[in-house]
């Protein structure tokens, strides 16, 4: 589990097992992070709402899922949890 700024390179160069959590960048999202199970990486945000730690996707790399647009839909998500909304249960 590394902490750094989650960049296309640093995608790219995941490997199975591994993930970033977003951090040393000037637009860090905390709880916005990027994994790699098997074969893809997968952006992924981890949240608290109500009490329980909650993980949601995101959605995989590649189109139309780059690092930027990630990082976008994590800070909607997380304002979507401020509102006292769970974005997992909408998921389901």
């Amino acid at each position: 589990m590394a902490v750094s700024s989650i960049t296309i390179r640093a995608v790219q160069a995941l490997k199975p097992g591994e993930t970033i959590w977003d951090a040393d960048h000037r637009e860090a999202v905390r709880g916005f992070g990027v994994r790699r199970q098997r074969d893809q990486a997968t952006y992924v945000l981890k949240y608290r709402v109500f009490g329980r730690q909650r993980f949601v996707t995101i959605g995989p790399h590649g189109a139309p899922w780059t690092p930027e647009l990630a990082r976008k839909e994590a800070k909607r998500l997380l304002g979507l949890v401020a509102n006292g909304k769970d974005p997992a249960d909408e998921k389901a």
